[in-house]
């Protein structure tokens, strides 16, 4: 086998060589906050943005600052179907390998000529495995990271598997990091590799995610019509804990259901949010504390389960469950008969899911999320949309391209940011950004955004109709209307620039 052999500290390593994609003198890396110590930050190659890290602080061999950041070489490889640059001390040259020469670690290896030679590979071998008090200081990282070894004249080469260097099991540091107590989420998505670029991603699902007694509930995206404010409830006399009351939400009066009390839950916390929910034939209203946001999940995230109101457990890489709820369950027949008393006579029909009559056809309607960009309201197609997460000032980076500012770490990924404001304006405006919407660019080539606004307003249905293609190039393609206010129907896939995911 073909390897490439480089220096890390005092020894030599290698990597097979179908990994090592190019040698990289030291470039521009801009930092980018709540990551380990060992990534450096981010570089620009051949127009890719990719993740660095210094590999001897990623194997455990030395801590961060022994080393200048500036020195040494780089290697771009492939791990885990991504691209790192690896920051090593000296890249040697790439030699050949018998597959009879590579050994596992600590075994003599293939005698050498001179009986010398063979007693200081053994010596050497034994200083590197030999006894419980050696092992103990191996770094752990090391010692899964290694394959095996072999002898390079005089000294012994360590075969390093890339992929266990990669970056599966990021998670965020420092206060304030996006994503929960840790954002590692799967692990950071870098810039794909070229050969395996054409990879299918797998196939997700949207839902609304709220907390209730500090724990995550979702709704299946597509039955999620809107999401409101709660305002003045009206309580309806000998209604069960069940009913909070009438709300009033585009001049209909709507049943307001408590998620709190239908789970059997008690949450000190007032009800802030509605989120509005097409079942059968009426929509009504979920009273909840706190609304998490939106969220996608690959079907592999996915267990069902016949426990209770659930339709199923997700579980996101950071081993965080969330409940699925299933709306048959949760209102089955003697809560939806209860539900029908209280049901005002004006509840509006549901426009799909229901029961919509022989003959009868759901009008066609496009579901968006309205948000700030500004002065301006503008819409994006929810379908696109992967999760909300609060804002931080993005790392900037010298040579963005594009609609590109700069970069942030969002669930585990390194995405490029565009400012939403800035795009829809045509120029810089001052003022607060509050949110990152992350949206998926390119979903067949994996390609997700995070886009900078001033804030997210609610969820609505726009009916056929109500909005005007208006061609162009830019990111604004159509404008409409929601309740007599103009808004700017946003196409993300015209975003330019040269993601790193």
């Amino acid at each position: 086998m073909r390897v490439m052999v480089f220096d890390v500290g005092q020894r030599p390593y290698a990597l097979p060589i179908e990994v090592v994609g190019q040698v990289v003198n030291p470039g521009v890396v801009t930092p980018v906050p709540f990551v380990p110590d060992w990534l450096e930050g981010v570089g620009a190659v051949d127009g890719r943005i990719v993740p660095q890290i210094r590999l001897s602080v990623r194997l455990g061999l030395e801590a961060l600052g022994s080393t200048d950041p500036g020195a040494g070489q780089r290697l771009l490889v492939t791990a885990q179907g991504g691209l790192l640059l690896l920051a090593v001390d000296r890249v040697r040259r790439m030699v050949d390998v018998p597959s009879r020469d590579l050994v596992p670690v600590g075994s003599p290896g293939p005698a050498p000529e001179k009986h010398e030679e063979q007693e200081n590979a053994r010596e050497e071998v034994r200083f590197e495995e030999g006894g419980e008090e050696q092992r103990e200081r191996t770094p752990p990282l090391l010692s899964k990271a290694v394959k095996g070894q072999f002898r390079l004249r005089d000294e012994s080469v360590l075969l390093l598997d890339a992929d266990v260097l990669g970056l599966d099991a990021l998670e965020g540091v420092g206060r304030g990091a996006p994503g929960g107590a840790g954002f590692g989420g799967g692990g950071l998505h870098v810039a794909a590799a070229p050969a395996r670029r054409a990879s299918a991603p797998a196939a997700s699902f949207g839902v609304l995610v709220v907390n209730v007694a500090g724990e995550s509930y979702a709704f299946p995206i597509e039955r999620v019509r809107e999401v409101a404010p709660v305002g003045t409830l009206t309580p309806l006399p000998g209604a069960p804990p069940e009913v909070a009351g009438l709300a009033v939400l585009r001049a209909q009066p709507r049943l307001v259901l408590s998620l709190a009390a239908l789970l059997g839950l008690s949450d000190p916390r007032p009800d802030s949010v509605l989120v509005a929910i097409e079942h059968n034939d009426v929509s009504l209203l979920f009273a909840c504390p706190e609304l998490v946001g939106l969220r996608r999940f690959s079907e592999d995230r996915r267990e069902r389960t016949q426990a209770d109101v659930l339709e199923a457990y997700l579980t996101d890489a950071q081993g965080k469950v969330t409940c699925l709820l299933s709306l048959e369950r949760l209102l089955g027949p003697g809560r939806a008969r209860m539900i029908r008393r209280f049901l005002p006579d004006t509840a509006p029909p549901v426009e799909a899911g229901g029961d919509l009559g022989p003959g009868k056809a759901p009008p066609p309607r496009r579901r968006v999320l309205l948000l700030k960009a500004g002065r301006e309201t503008c819409a994006l197609d929810i379908a696109r949309i992967e999760r909300i997460v609060p804002w931080v000032a993005p790392s900037g980076l010298p040579d963005a391209l594009g609609d590109q500012v700069g970069v942030t770490a969002v669930g585990g990924r390194i995405l490029p940011v565009a400012d939403l404001p800035q795009l829809v304006e045509g120029e810089a405006l001052d003022g607060p950004r509050s949110v990152y919407v992350v949206v998926q660019v390119n979903p067949a080539r994996g390609e997700t955004w995070a886009l900078a606004t001033s804030a997210v307003s609610r969820l609505v249905d726009l009916p056929a109709g109500t909005v005007r293609d208006e061609g162009g190039s830019g990111v604004v393609r159509g404008v409409g209307q929601v309740d007599g206010t103009l808004i700017s129907l946003l196409d993300v896939g015209a975003l330019r620039g040269s993601p790193p995911s």
